[in-house]
């Protein structure tokens, strides 16, 4: 179920500025509340602020919920983490290089009530360890989003969520993107609109798998990012699998047969971990659909890199 976003937060959020750990971002507007602002760092982006309506859309793609360990790379004054927090009773923990920007974070938690929630760590984000995080933030640009792309792949568990504010993470596609309206000068004008990403961290399925119902089955996975396509063998020519789907650790697609002159539709649904994939095969085709259990197991040797 998903959490409900309070109307409050429509008063509560109005521009969110975000400071990656390893880049520029000048004062905001409202200098004075920033008192801390180190001005001696020679970073990589320039500050820029999140749109309210944006961070609202990018807070219900994510779906937060308070079981969520929320992580803002390069936080700036920790004004995400908190309201992620705040909203939804979550774990946030922020990054940023900029020690003033640390304290900033420091007292706005602790003004907001969430500092037992929060953690706020001075360092670039390409040390941070994330393996415990369920949802990543960032704000970035796209050569950073890159470069940060092998450590999700390789630190992030598959399932984790990703959400991007305008940039993009290159051939890596999102599961999901908007253009999000926003009231901001752009053009003389006072109206806009960003982009809002949301990724989902693929596990790797690639490789051959092996399995055996009632007779010996084999599949071959290609696989970029999230993207699959199989081929699946039954000791006769391969078939290609069709709508095959993988989010996370859950891989899905069909199969058209024709055994003995019957065709029928093989349906594979499961989970990929540990070099297995475990769940269901449902077959129609008879006079009613036949369910049994899948258990594959990959060929080690043949597992590929999903980011080439």
């Amino acid at each position: 179920m998903k959490s409900p976003i309070p109307a409050a937060l429509l008063v509560a959020i109005t521009l969110l500025p975000v400071l990656p750990g390893c880049s520029t971002r000048q004062a905001p507007r409202e200098g004075a509340d920033l008192p801390y602002l180190d001005k001696s760092f020679e970073l990589d982006v320039r500050w820029g602020a999140s749109p309210k309506t944006v961070m609202l859309r990018l807070f219900q793609m994510a779906d937060l919920r308070e079981s969520d360990v929320f992580y803002d790379l390069g936080c700036g004054d920790g004004r995400v983490v908190v309201e992620a927090a705040r909203m939804f009773g979550l774990r946030g923990k922020g990054v940023d290089i900029d020690p003033a920007r640390i304290i900033q974070s420091r007292e706005r938690a602790a003004k907001a009530g969430v500092a037992a929630k929060t953690l706020f760590l001075n360092e670039s984000f390409f040390d941070t360890d994330i393996t415990d995080a369920t949802v990543v933030f960032a704000f970035l640009n796209n050569t950073l989003n890159k470069q940060l792309r092998p450590r999700f792949l390789r630190l992030l568990k598959p399932g984790t969520r990703v959400i991007m504010h305008t940039h993009d993470m290159g051939d890596w596609q999102p599961d999901i993107s908007e253009n999000v309206k926003c009231e901001c000068i752009h053009n003389g004008k006072l109206e806009c609109y960003r982009t809002a990403r949301f990724f989902v961290v693929p596990a790797n399925a690639t490789g051959t798998w092996r399995w055996n119902e009632g007779f010996a089955a084999t599949m071959k996975v290609r696989q970029k990012f999230q993207k699959v396509a199989a081929e699946v063998s039954y000791g006769a020519g391969a078939i290609a699998a069709r709508d095959a789907r993988l989010r996370g650790e859950e891989i899905s697609f069909e199969v058209r047969k024709t055994a003995g002159g019957k065709q029928s539709i093989v349906s594979y649904r499961g989970t990929v971990k540990d070099g297995a994939i475990r769940g269901t095969i449902v077959e129609k085709g008879g006079a009613s659909p036949v369910t049994r259990e899948w258990k594959a197991t990959r060929e080690p040797s043949t597992w590929a890199p999903i980011d080439l």
